[in-house]
Parts: structure tokens; sequence; C-alpha cells
């Protein structure tokens, strides 16, 4: 590596402030609605039309809506 590398993680939201029924938008340009939150600050279960699955913090950009707390 050089001086000007840079490792970037990815990580644009705080997971522990996730709530069950926000919608996250995923790199990949999926948005699921988060099913339950383990409140480790790594995983989220979201649900993607149906489909069920455990998605980590990196492959997140963002919030899309959020539920009110």
């Amino acid at each position: 590596m050089t001086k000007d590398d840079k490792i970037v993680i990815g990580i644009s939201i705080d997971l522990m402030t996730v709530n069950e029924g926000d919608v996250i938008r995923l790199k990949d340009g999926r948005d699921g609605v988060v099913t339950e939150n383990m409140h480790d600050g790594q995983w989220l279960e979201m649900d993607f039309d149906g489909e069920i699955d455990l998605i980590h913090g990196q492959d997140m950009t963002g919030f899309v809506k959020r539920v009110a707390d």
C-alpha cells in the first residue's frame, strides 16, 4: 500500500439506530425492509420481496424510509 491508499469499509449508517420497518438501500441497488435488528452494530435481517436475508452493514448505502420511533 502507498500513503494514498485507503481502506473504505462503506458503513454509512449507525445500525444501532435502525428500527424494524425501516427501508434501507444496498450497494447493489436493492431496497429492503428491516425485519430484525440484532443490535450488534453489524447485521440486519431484511425482507426483499418476500425473501428474508441477513445483510452486513458494509453492503448498505443508507436509509430510504424511516419508521417512527
